[in-house]
C-alpha cells in the first residue's frame, strides 16, 4: 500500500508538472542556463526555472516575475533533494545586497520560491517605507511590497546581524516581509540570527499565512555594541499593513528552541522567545511553542495594540486562550517528531477544517507524520498541510555564560557551582566528557557521572568543585566534549575566582539628601555603611571634606579609622551642628564623607556627598523645590491624547536628559537637554511639538531621565 501511494504522488506530480509546462516555458537550470538569476532573466509570466541539484552561489532577484523557482523537489517529493539544491548567498556582487532571494517587486502568490537550502545570506540594506530609518533585513529572503508563496525550504545559517553607518538595527535573519501578505509554508527555519526577529519578521503585513513550518534555533542578540538590539527570538510582528485589517495566521508551526538576548535597553529588548506581536492583528492557533529562551518577558510577547489570540496552543509557561496546554510536548529523537504518548496529539482546534489527513489504510487514524486520529495535532505535523521535512537530527548546546564564576574564597574553603546546560536541538545532545586544563594542586572537582544524554529541548547539569589550599588567581578552563557538530568542540568553560586574601570595598556613593534643616537644630546625623566583600582585611581611615562648610568643627564623622574584616562591614556616621555653621546665601551644602583605604586593589578613595539646606535666617522657600531624592514620577493623564505632564525632581544641579522613545528604542523626542537647578519640574507633552512627519500611533512609549549616575525609565500609553 505505502509503495502504491508512492507511485500515485510521482505520477500526480509528474501530470501537473505536464499540464503546467503545456501552457508555459521550463526553463532548466545548469542545463539551458548555468546560474538561477540568469534563467530568471529569461522566464516570462507563468514559466518554471527548474534547478538540478548542486550548490549555486548566487544572490537571486524574482525581479517581479510571476514564475515558479523549484528544485527537482517538485516532481519527487523527496526531503532529501531540499538538501541538495543549495543557494548560497556568502559571495554576493555587493556586500549591502546580500539576501540569497529578493523578492521585493511586485510579486504574488504565483511567485513561488520552492525546494531549496537558502543559506549563508547576510541581508540586504533597506530603507523602511515608513520612515524608520535604515535597516540591514532579510538574512535569507527579503520580501518587499510582495506576497509571494515560499514553501518546502530548509532556511538554515543566514544573518541579518550587521550595521553600518547611518544603519539602525538589522533582523529578520531568515525571512523579512514588509508591506506583505506572504504565504510561507512547510519550511525549516533554524540558525539564524538577527537583531530581532531572529527566524522570520513580518512589518506592516496583513494577511500573511505562516502555516506547518519547524522555526528552531534561531537568535536574537546583541551583535553590535550600542546598536538597538529588540526580540521575537523565532518571530517578531510588527504593525498592520496600511489599509488592511485582515489578520496575520501563525497556524501550526513548530517554535521551539529559539533564543532572545539582552534586555538591558528600553523597549521589546530581550522579550519574546518564541513569538513577539505589538500593534497588528494576528491569529495564533495550534502551535507548539517550548523551550525558547528570553532576557525579558516570556516565550509569547504581545505588547498591545491591534487584536491578538492564542489558542489551542502547547505554550511553555501557560498562555491565556481556548485549548492551550502547558505540558512538555515529548519530542522524539529525530526532527521535532512527536512521540505516540505526546500531549500535543489530537489537540489543536477540533474543527474539521483543521482536521489532519485521514490514513486511508486506517480509517479513523491520521496519515503519518501526523498521528492519532484525524483531530489536529499541535505543532507543523499537523493539520492538511502538513508534509515531511529534510532530516534535522542534530543535537544544539547551549550555555547562558561560558564564564564560571567562584568569586572570592579562602585558602582552606570551598564552592560548588552548577553548570546548566540546555539542548536546543531536534536531536539527543551528549556531554561525553570534561576536563581541565591545568587543575593544580587537584583544587577542582567535578560531581557529575558521564555521559550526559539531553533529549531534544531539555536541561541538564552538573557541579564543579573549587577547594583553594593557596593564594592565587584562577587561570584555568574547562572543556567540554559532546556531539553537537555544529559547535566547537570542546566547548570552554573559563573559571574565574579569587582566593588572594583581598579586601573587595563596597561604599553607595549616591548622594544623601537630608532636604531643609532649620538652622536652629542641635545636631542632624546618618549612618550608611562600608562593606568589604573581600577575602582579605583591610585598613580604612575616615575624614570630613567641609566643601565651604564653615567652621569645618560644625561637621563630624565616626569612626575615624577601622580595620574591616573579610565579608564584614561597618556603619559610618555624619553628623552636623547647623547652630555652628555660618549661614551663607541660600544655605545649601554638600560636604563629603572620605574613606580611604589602604589595601583595596581598585578604588581606594570613596565619596559620600551629604546635601542639607539650612532654613530660618532669610526668607524659606517652598520645601518642595528641594526634594529628598531623585524621583520621575508617572506621566498625567496616562492614557494620554494628546497632552499629558511628566513631573521630575532633582536634589543637586546638573545636566538633564529627558526623552521619549518608541517600543523598539527609537528616539521620537526630546524634551530637556540642558542643565537645571535642583527642584521640582512638571513638563507638559503634546503630541503636536513633533516635527516628525509620521505621527506618532497608539501603543506604548517609554520616557527616560538621566541626571548624572541617576536613571530612570517609566511606560506611558497614547491613545488615539
Amino acid at each position: 500500500m505505502k509503495m502504491f501511494r508512492r507511485i500515485l504522488s510521482l505520477t500526480m506530480s509528474a501530470l501537473l508538472l505536464s499540464i503546467v509546462m503545456s501552457s508555459a516555458n521550463t526553463i532548466r537550470v545548469p542545463n539551458d542556463y548555468p546560474k538561477i538569476q540568469l534563467a530568471i532573466n529569461a522566464a516570462s509570466h507563468g514559466d518554471t526555472v527548474l534547478v538540478a541539484p548542486g550548490t549555486y552561489q548566487e544572490n537571486i532577484n524574482f525581479k517581479g516575475k510571476k514564475i515558479v523557482v523549484a528544485s527537482h523537489y517538485v516532481l519527487s517529493k523527496d526531503p532529501l533533494i531540499i538538501k541538495t539544491t543549495i543557494i548560497d548567498g556568502s559571495n554576493p556582487t555587493h556586500s549591502d545586497t546580500a539576501s540569497c532571494v529578493l523578492m521585493v517587486s511586485g510579486e504574488d502568490s504565483t511567485s513561488v520560491l520552492e525546494g531549496f537550502t537558502i543559506t549563508q545570506g547576510s541581508g540586504t540594506k533597506w530603507l523602511d517605507e515608513h520612515g524608520a530609518g535604515t535597516y540591514y533585513e532579510g538574512g535569507g529572503i527579503l520580501v518587499t511590497l510582495s506576497s509571494p508563496t515560499i514553501k518546502n525550504n530548509l532556511i538554515i545559517n543566514n544573518s541579518a546581524a550587521r550595521v553600518s553607518s547611518g544603519v539602525t538595527s538589522a533582523g529578520g535573519g531568515g525571512i523579512r516581509c514588509g508591506d506583505a501578505s506572504a504565504r510561507i509554508f512547510n519550511n525549516v527555519i533554524m540558525n539564524n540570527t538577527g537583531m530581532y526577529g531572529g527566524g522570520i519578521v513580518l512589518n506592516y503585513c496583513s494577511g500573511a499565512i505562516v502555516k506547518n513550518n519547524i522555526i528552531a534555533q534561531n537568535r536574537v542578540y546583541d551583535a553590535v555594541s550600542g546598536v538597538s538590539t529588540f526580540g521575537g527570538g523565532g518571530i517578531w510582528i510588527l504593525e498592520k499593513k496600511p489599509g488592511d485589517s485582515s489578520p496575520n495566521i501563525i497556524e501550526n508551526n513548530t517554535i521551539v528552541g529559539n533564543v532572545c538576548e539582552d534586555a538591558d535597553e528600553p523597549g521589546a529588548a530581550g522579550d519574546g522567545g518564541g513569538l513577539l506581536v505589538w500593534n497588528a492583528n494576528v491569529v495564533s492557533q495550534n502551535n507548539l511553542i517550548w523551550g525558547n529562551l528570553q532576557a525579558g518577558s516570556g516565550p509569547i510577547a504581545y505588547l498591545g495594540g491591534g487584536n491578538f489570540s492564542v489558542n489551542y496552543s502547547d505554550v511553555e509557561g501557560g498562555y491565556a486562550g481556548t485549548g492551550n496546554i502547558n505540558l512538555n510536548p515529548m519530542f522524539a529523537d529525530s526532527s521535532l517528531y512527536l512521540k505516540n504518548d505526546s500531549p500535543c496529539i489530537d489537540a489543536g482546534n477540533p474543527s474539521v477544517q483543521f482536521n489532519d489527513p485521514e490514513n486511508p489504510a486506517s480509517p479513523g487514524n491520521a496519515l503519518f507524520p501526523s498521528m492519532g486520529t484525524p483531530r489536529n495535532d499541535i505543532g507543523a505535523y499537523g493539520g492538511a498541510f502538513r508534509n515531511f521535512f529534510p532530516n534535522f537530527s542534530q543535537g544544539k548546546i547551549y550555555l547562558k555564560s561560558t564564564d564560571l564564576n567562584f568569586g572570592n574564597i579562602i585558602p582552606g574553603g570551598s564552592k560548588t557551582l552548577y553548570i546548566q546546560i540546555r539542548n536546543l536541538g531536534a536531536g539527543k545532545l551528549s556531554i561525553d566528557s570534561s576536563r581541565f586544563l591545568r587543575n593544580l594542586d587537584n583544587e577542582f572537582t567535578q560531581i557529575v557521572s558521564f555521559p550526559l544524554n539531553l533529549n531534544p529541548l531539555s536541561v541538564d547539569s552538573f557541579q564543579v568543585k573549587w577547594t583553594p589550599v593557596s593564594s592565587y588567581v584562577i587561570s584555568d578552563s574547562l572543556q567540554v566534549y559532546h556531539n553537537d557538530n555544529n559547535s566547537v568542540n570542546p566547548l570552554v568553560i573559563k573559571l574565574v575566582g579569587n582566593s588572594n586574601p583581598l579586601p573587595d570595598i563596597f561604599v553607595n556613593t549616591l548622594q544623601h539628601n537630608f532636604g531643609n534643616i532649620d538652622i536652629n537644630t542641635p545636631s542632624h546625623d546618618t549612618t550608611f555603611y562600608v562593606y568589604n566583600d573581600g577575602t582579605g582585611y583591610d585598613s580604612l581611615f575616615i575624614s570630613v571634606d567641609p566643601k565651604g562648610v564653615n567652621p569645618p568643627t560644625a561637621l563630624n564623622v565616626s569612626p575615624l579609622s577601622i580595620r574591616l574584616a573579610p565579608n564584614d562591614s561597618i556603619g559610618v556616621t555624619f553628623t552636623f551642628y547647623p547652630r555652628q555653621i555660618i549661614k551663607t546665601g541660600l544655605g545649601i551644602y554638600s560636604p563629603s564623607v572620605v574613606i580611604d583605604s589602604r589595601f583595596n586593589p581598585g578604588t581606594t578613595r570613596f565619596e559620600k556627598s551629604m546635601r542639607f539646606r539650612l532654613t530660618g535666617t532669610v526668607s524659606v522657600e517652598n520645601d518642595s523645590k528641594f526634594p529628598r531624592e531623585f524621583r520621575l514620577e508617572q506621566n498625567y493623564p496616562n492614557p494620554f491624547n494628546p497632552e499629558t505632564v511628566i513631573r521630575y525632581q532633582l536634589i543637586v544641579n546638573g545636566h538633564v536628559s529627558l526623552k521619549i522613545y518608541d517600543l523598539i528604542g527609537k528616539e521620537v523626542a526630546v524634551l530637556v537637554d540642558e542643565f537645571k537647578d535642583a527642584g521640582v519640574y512638571h513638563f507638559p507633552f503634546s503630541i503636536r511639538q513633533l516635527t516628525d512627519p509620521f505621527p506618532l500611533s497608539s501603543g506604548i512609549y517609554f520616557y527616560k531621565l538621566e541626571v548624572g549616575e541617576f536613571i530612570q525609565t517609566r511606560k506611558m500609553f497614547l491613545l488615539k
